[in-house]
């Protein structure tokens, strides 16, 4: 790997871009490396680094994608505009909301776990717990939105 390069890369970087890539990187490897370092501590010892970044980034990446979804479909619903018209900025946004939402989430159900003794089952648990309000949220907001509609017409 040429580091001058990658370093010639950076320094391209607008400093918006380099905090985004920062906000996404850090969010899918952190989270993933402190659930496994609480949750098994032997197997956080024993993996090399690069089986460890893949491993954190399985463990979060499904999050950031359901948070960044969600955040995406509210998006469509509040501006009321369609999928295909949504900017390259917007994206972004969306996605690094999503990735502070799991990093928000994850530590803070961490804490809880770690606070009343809980296994890591019931931190998934936890994690879940949101996810379904938010999507219930979207359900009704759709729903009333349909209304709206139909009494217009």
């Amino acid at each position: 790997m040429d580091f001058e390069k990658l370093f010639e890369y950076f320094k391209s970087m607008s400093t918006k871009s380099f905090v985004i890539y920062i906000i996404i990187i850090s969010a899918l490897i952190t989270n993933g490396i402190l659930v496994i370092y609480l949750s098994e501590n032997d197997l956080f010892m024993n993996l090399d680094t690069i089986k460890l970044i893949l491993l954190s980034i399985s463990i979060t990446l499904p999050q950031v994608i359901i948070y960044s979804l969600t955040i995406f479909f509210i998006w469509v619903l509040s501006h009321k505009i369609k999928i295909n018209e949504i900017d390259e900025n917007s994206l972004k946004m969306i996605i690094v909301t999503g990735c502070i939402i799991t990093t928000v989430l994850q530590a803070g159900s961490l804490l809880f776990s770690l606070t009343f003794s809980l296994e890591l089952e019931h931190h998934l648990l936890i994690l879940t717990i949101p996810v379904l309000c938010i999507l219930f949220f979207i359900y009704v907001i759709n729903i009333v939105r349909n209304k709206i509609k139909n009494k217009k017409k």
